[in-house]
């Protein structure tokens, strides 16, 4: 939140900042009018002058809040703590109404995500000043409300911005409560259970995908009662994984296919390192080397002869595929049809290596962890094999698989 905004005739800090048009950008030098750049003047143990240029379009009030978001932006940055802010040319485009929109620009631009239970972040103080006495009453009540009308947006932002994973939507109703007390808005919050006694199944339904259950909360505002009465209803998603109706139908097919090709990679590699490892008394190394970095289609001749030999890598398959989209959320970032590559030519392993890099550099990664090299060490190497190994050992036991029946000509 914005510490103090009030308004002024006079000068009252060192730092201003003032917004140019064409005509008082003449006399300065490095300065422009058409653009909305931030140019300053002076240090901060001397008058501080940022200047800001109006741009080429007539001043609005939508350009307002831009330019007065520029402003807060800008002199926050610089670390100025106080500064006075000269709103003439704003007056004269818009009139008192102009007041309002630059109050909720220098919220805009000094804003901070302030988390649920924290305390917000300190930013300037400003002074508003260019404001003719006779326009006082009108820009008091301007100001009241655009105070008001930026503080109810800062705090929603809040809310959008905190992460899924702190909020949830309990959280979000009870900030919501809490926030009303001090309002005449009456709050009803209608949790989980209630909402199933109420047969609201398209809610609850879609909540049962999460261990955080969904609820409602109605708000009364009882204003004029003679008035017509209004209905708003606004959807408090926490944590949004997608909609279909949100998706671009070009997306669509893939909404769900996420970490598909990181089962995909780790069902291959179970078939290829596990017919490896499970031939390797018939094939030895060379055998080993053909079928784990080759292909283990070398096996469609004995699949054919008997069936019964591919049980083990796939069954291995179906434990690693969950392990490494569950547990280690591998994902396929290179072309889709390398995730059927498994481990030929370490195709498999390179895709999702490619993943990582391609995470990190869209700054949805922080980095490749020891975590994530120890989950593709495991779902494509080491599990594959001890697992074939463990089904495949009763399976040779009870003759299903018998001596020769993985040999290959090499």
């Amino acid at each position: 939140m914005t510490n103090v905004i009030v308004l002024a005739e006079q000068k009252k800090a060192s730092v201003r900042v003032a917004f140019i048009g064409k005509k008082e950008a003449e006399n300065l030098t490095y300065v422009s009018a058409d653009y909305q750049a931030v140019s300053r003047v002076g240090g901060l143990d001397e008058n501080l002058t940022v200047y800001i240029g109006q741009g080429k379009e007539p001043l609005t009030i939508r350009n307002i809040q831009e330019l007065s978001a520029g402003a807060a932006g800008a002199v926050k940055g610089m670390g100025i703590k106080a500064y006075e802010m000269d709103i003439r040319p704003f007056l004269e485009a818009a009139g008192v109404r102009a007041v309002s929109a630059v109050i909720e620009g220098i919220y805009t631009g000094a804003y901070e995500i302030c988390l649920p239970g924290e305390e917000p972040k300190e930013i300037p103080d400003v002074t508003l000043t260019g404001i003719d006495e006779n326009l006082y009453p009108a820009a008091q009540g301007e100001l009241k409300q655009g105070i008001s009308l930026a503080e109810a947006q800062s705090w929603a932002r809040n809310m959008v911005n905190a992460p899924g994973n702190l909020f949830h939507p309990m959280d979000f109703a009870r900030e919501i409560m809490e926030h009303m007390k001090e309002t005449s808005v009456e709050c009803e919050l209608i949790v989980y259970s209630k909402l199933n006694a109420m047969g609201m199944e398209a809610l609850t339904s879609v909540g049962k995908s999460s261990e955080n259950p969904p609820c409602m909360l109605v708000m009364r505002y009882r204003g004029d009662e003679e008035a017509p009465v209004t209905g708003l209803v606004g959807k408090g998603v926490t944590c949004d994984t997608g909609g279909y109706c949100l998706k671009p139908a070009g997306s669509m097919m893939g909404i769900k296919g996420d970490m598909a090709g990181g089962a995909a990679v780790a069902g291959c590699c179970a078939q290829m390192v596990g017919f490896a490892v499970m031939s390797f008394k018939e094939n030895k190394w060379s055998g080993l080397l053909a079928q784990g970095i080759g292909t283990s289609m070398l096996q469609i001749g004995n699949i054919v002869k008997n069936p019964l030999i591919w049980i083990p890598p796939t069954l291995a398959s179906a434990v690693t595929g969950p392990i490494a989209t569950c547990i280690f959320r591998m994902k396929m970032n290179g072309d889709a049809v390398a995730s059927g590559m498994g481990t030929c030519g370490l195709v498999g392993q390179i895709g999702v290596y490619t993943g990582w890099i391609n995470d990190i550099t869209a700054g949805t990664k922080a980095g490749i962890t020891s975590m994530d090299w120890l989950g593709l060490v495991l779902v494509c190497f080491i599990l594959p094999a001890v697992l074939t190994l463990v089904f495949a050992y009763p399976m040779r036991k009870k003759n299903l698989i018998k001596e020769n029946d993985l040999k290959l000509d090499l």
